[in-house]
This record gives structure tokens, sequence and C-alpha cells, in this order.
């Protein structure tokens, strides 16, 4: 089991040396390789299992997010650079419930199981603002994160791409977009680059008031996040 660990620690290191894309790309094509990340998901599962401070510290950053889905903390690297997550989908959500955003890092994504569609948008300077325009805050393991109100904005939609098993994309960490499920139970596995790390990032929402706020996101208990990992692969499994 801690092979798998530690041949993950290595593929991570070969990327440190490369873009935030080019390295994305290559981390999650290895991952999908014969299903690798499967394998070295059960050998965290089993780690876990016996550790008591890793379940906790990751389950600290496991919560379920306002975006639809259940984020798990799976794996970070000892420099800091590359987060490792899965996310499991619930029911699904058009985009007007979304909430159209960027993030403090790039990421790139692997669609393991459902459909998924990504948006872009961009901003209309021009027109009347439709949508609050908040300054994301993030929790730093609390369990609320906060929303600094800027002000009002129209953010447009401009492609859309509906993507299956196997797709991969990438987002640079200015980019707006929303992500739907299109199948209730998509599973994505999800690559944090943290080279340029942003202090916060931008949301703009219909359904927020125009005013600073806290929005909850509690975190999850050592052992929601176990059963939380097992439920995820029995679902990718079929079991």
């Amino acid at each position: 089991m801690q092979n798998h660990i530690d041949s993950l620690t290595e593929l991570l290191d070969r990327q440190t040396a490369n873009e935030p894309e080019e390295a994305g790309m290559a981390i999650l094509n290895d991952l999908l390789r014969n299903d690798y990340w499967a394998a070295v998901a059960h050998a965290h599962l089993a780690t876990i299992q016996a550790d008591i401070r890793l379940s906790y510290m990751l389950a600290r950053q496991s919560y379920k997010h306002v975006n639809g889905f259940r984020k798990l903390t799976l794996f970070d690297d000892a420099t800091g650079r590359f987060r490792l997550r899965l996310h499991v989908w619930g029911t699904t959500q058009s985009d007007s419930h979304g909430n159209v955003h960027n993030h403090r890092f790039h990421c790139s994504s692997a669609i393991l199981k459902g459909q998924l569609a990504n948006r872009a948008w961009a901003l209309d300077e021009d027109t009347e603002a439709t949508h609050s325009h908040h300054l994301y805050i993030p929790r730093q393991e609390q369990e609320s994160y906060t929303l600094r109100f800027i002000g009002g904005a129209r953010p447009i939609p401009t492609l859309r791409a509906a993507l299956g098993p196997g797709k991969l994309y990438h987002q640079a960490s200015h980019e707006l977009h929303t992500s739907e499920a299109l199948e209730p139970g998509t599973l994505t596995l999800f690559i944090e680059d943290r080279l340029g790390l942003r202090d916060g990032a931008d949301v703009f929402s219909k359904r927020y008031p125009w005013m600073d706020m806290r929005v909850e996101a509690p975190s999850l208990s050592p052992t929601e996040y176990k059963a939380e990992l097992g439920s995820f692969l029995k679902l990718w499994s079929g079991a």
C-alpha cells in the first residue's frame, strides 16, 4: 500500500519544474492510466484507518461545497504546490443556480464517472448588473468562509463543453467558469496547482445579498471523511 503513496509522491515531484497546465494534464494522465488513481485512493483509505492525525487533518480540509459536490482532499505534496482532491457530485443543477467563479489556484480535472458540463464566462462591462460580485476569502480550516462584497456585475456565458469519462480540462486561476453535473453521482478527480496562489477569488452570484457575509462550510469529521471516501470508491466500482 505504501508503495502507491510513494509512487504518487514521485509522480508529483516530477512535475514541479513544469507550468500549471502541462503539469496538471501530465499528473491526471498518469493517474488515469490503468485506473492508477483508484489504487492510490484505496492505499490512502488503508493509511488513514490507522493514522488518526492524518484522517483529522484531511477531514478538516473536506466539506460539502456550495456549488453542488462533496469535496474530499486526498493528498498534499511535500512542497505544498499540488493538492489532489476527489469530488462527488449530487443531484444535477442548472448553471443559473451555480455561482460563477474563478479560483485562487490553477486547476486541472478529470471526469471519472458520469457527465460534467464546464462553462466559461466573461464580464459584460456595458450593461446593467445582474449578479453580486464578492471576493472569496478561504476558510483556513474554519467552519465558514468570508464573501466580501465588491459591487454588481454582469457575467455572460461563452463556451460550454459537456465532458464524459476520461475527459480532462484545465482552468487558469483567473478564468471564470461554472461546472454542472449532468448525471447524479458524477465523480471527478481534481488537482490544485498552488504555483502563484492568490489570496482570494471572485464569486458572482444571483443568490447572495449585496453585502459582506459568512457562508457556512462545516468540515467533515474523520468518521464522515472515511465513510465518504469509501462510498466514493464503491460508486466508482459500481458496488
